[in-house]
């Protein structure tokens, strides 16, 4: 917050003259958001660990880690696991890196069904909209059905159409396997003349 010669700390809150703060060129105040105060205090912290964690105004426990984005100290468990981080979790709890990773991918792709198109099957969602015209606005198999999955080949990998949700549970059932599918339909047209069983009535008759 700036008042015109004067600007808001962040860490301690108070709003002091600009001249109590140093250099930014880059921010619209031309000014860093902490006072030169909370900056020294902040380097002894890191530097000695004497003084308070301005970035942590809790107390951290042994099982706890500190998300900076919700400004919050939670169990390790609410974290992901991350490798490359002397810790072994990630620097934000799930929730906020499901969301910064929601928001990139938006931010990059243009929305989350776009960058998992692209990933899965090298397609943006404008080429699923292609291919679904050429099918006619329709399942590609059933030719009635919504085309809302995108079918591939699992050895190739390639991209075969856009099939509607009963479809697409069919020929995954089926395991894409020709032959069982052949064997079904032969199974189709020789008991289609059997009439169905009627069930059993469980009532006794009086």
């Amino acid at each position: 917050m700036g008042f015109g010669s004067h600007k808001k700390c962040h860490d301690c809150q108070e709003i002091k003259p600009l001249d109590a703060f140093h250099k930014n060129h880059r921010d619209p105040s031309g000014r860093v958001h902490f006072c030169k105060e909370c900056m020294h205090q902040r380097y002894i912290f890191r530097r000695y660990g004497i003084g308070p964690d301005r970035r942590r105004p809790c107390e951290i426990g042994p099982d706890q880690k500190w998300c900076p984005r919700c400004s919050q100290a939670l169990p390790k468990s609410a974290f992901g696991r991350n490798a490359s981080k002397k810790a072994g979790l990630t620097a934000y709890c799930l929730s906020c890196h499901n969301e910064i990773c929601r928001d990139n991918r938006i931010k990059i792709e243009g929305s989350t069904r776009n960058y998992h198109l692209k990933r899965r099957y090298g397609l943006t969602d404008a080429d699923v909209k292609e291919l679904i015209e050429q099918q006619g606005g329709v399942c590609a198999v059933c030719a009635v059905g919504t085309p809302e999955h995108v079918d591939h080949c699992h050895v190739s990998g390639k991209v075969r159409g856009v099939l509607c949700f009963n479809c697409n549970g069919g020929l995954g059932q089926f395991k894409d396997d020709i032959s069982r599918l052949i064997n079904a339909i032969a199974y189709l047209e020789e008991k289609s003349w059997i009439v169905p069983v009627e069930p059993v009535d469980s009532q006794p008759s009086i």
